[in-house]
């Protein structure tokens, strides 16, 4: 008896925390010795009633914050707020991001003690330095065609206490398929970089000096005599491209009208999440919403036909460019062509009973053609046997 009460009960304070948040969902605090400051995190109810909520902290640096409020009374379809105070110490162990959980309790009228934990979560995250010189940093670049330029950029951010004096950059570009060929290797300028500073920085590539073909990228980078870890990309050099071999010429005016787009990849791999943005325009000007499609993934040079659906019901007949934005990989291909929005013909039914009349005259002209021609037949066979009847009585006598 006792286990269906309990049951009973966390069925009934789970059943009414979904409508209840927390805002925001990750505050910042970049650490310094003895900061003392104060965060505000909001309590949102979407309820129809009042709900009493408190606020928990969980983590390492937890027992440097203190929720000042025990509980607070938020009024339906409102807000309340929590004030979370700290101080940090002089010294923390823990370099680089350390978070601290903050989780949202809707207390029970029984006991502002007893309650359901919300799923939802919010969290302090304190920053906090390296105790010697160290830095962190973001990597991207991306395939291009033969003779574009590869960007191999760095977001570099300095998070030790002391400041460096030279920064470089360094790429090893391998052949993808036989990793102990190194085809390339590049170097960025060297700089300094103070002590929780950030620097972008880039390396440039033209595209023709490695030719087509499918690459390894090894990035990382040394700053005063020490070499940072290693981040690796797989990038590709080629015709890599996808053409439009057919669309939908004409349509009829009025309405949503469906467009079908033929494409086909001219890449020897795979290109997946193909789509088309598309419109129409006139004299260069778009004059119809743009559409985007479905996406399609497409096998090496294989066709594939794409929809695009576009609202013509203001538009006249006449000639029109249909623009489509094709997006593959990392590009994004720009096509245009002619197309023709015939005029709609209503038929009603006055027409229908004009049209029908028209029939039945002209099928009445040809059933009294061909009566009259029987009659002219008929009428020459009689005379023809008179004829004969007539020449036969004077051959006789």
């Amino acid at each position: 008896m006792k286990r269906w009460c309990i049951l009973l009960l966390l069925v009934i304070l789970s059943s009414n925390v979904s409508a209840i948040g927390i805002s925001p969902d990750k505050l910042s605090l970049n650490y310094e010795p003895l900061a003392e400051g104060e965060l505000n995190v909001y309590v949102i109810n979407t309820e129809d009633s009042e709900i009493n909520a408190s606020l928990t902290l969980q983590g390492d640096l937890a027992k440097y914050f203190k929720v000042i409020e025990k509980s607070v009374e938020v009024q339906p379809k409102n807000t309340g707020s929590f004030t979370i105070g700290y101080k940090l110490p002089a010294v923390i162990d823990t370099p680089g991001l350390n978070n601290i959980i903050l989780k949202i309790r809707k207390n029970s009228a029984i006991s502002q003690g007893l309650g359901a934990t919300l799923g939802i979560l919010s969290k302090i995250v304190v920053d906090v330095p390296y105790p010697y010189k160290y830095l962190e940093y973001d990597f991207e670049t991306k395939s291009v065609n033969e003779g574009e330029e590869i960007n191999f950029d760095f977001n570099i951010q300095s998070k030790g206490v002391k400041n460096i004096f030279d920064v470089v950059s360094k790429i090893e570009v391998y052949d993808a398929h036989d990793l102990d060929n190194l085809v390339l290797e590049l170097e960025g300028d060297k700089f300094p970089l103070v002590s929780g500073r950030n620097k972008a920085t880039k390396i440039e590539l033209n595209s023709s000096e490695i030719g087509i073909g499918d690459y390894f990228i090894d990035a990382y980078l040394v700053y005063d005599g020490i070499e940072s870890k290693h981040v690796n990309e797989t990038i590709s050099v080629g015709y890599e491209d996808v053409d439009v071999l057919n669309y939908t010429k004409r349509v009829i005016s009025g309405g949503i009208k469906k467009f079908s787009v033929l494409l086909k990849n001219r890449w020897n791999y795979d290109v997946n999440k193909v789509y088309i943005e598309s419109y129409l325009a006139k004299d260069n000007v778009p004059i119809t919403e743009r559409s985007v499609s479905h996406t399609v993934d497409m096998r090496a040079l294989e066709e594939v036909d794409v929809p695009v659906y576009l609202d013509v019901s203001e538009l006249i007949s006449g000639s029109y460019t249909l623009v489509m934005d094709i997006h593959y990989s990392d590009f994004v291909k720009q096509e245009k062509v002619e197309i023709l929005i015939e005029e709609k013909i209503e038929i009603s039914m006055g027409m229908i009973v004009a049209i029908v009349l028209i029939v039945l005259v002209f099928l009445n002209i040809i059933w009294m053609t061909v009566q009259a021609e029987k009659r002219s037949k008929g009428n020459g066979r009689k005379a023809t046997e008179e004829g004969l009847s007539y020449l036969s009585g004077k051959l006789g006598k």
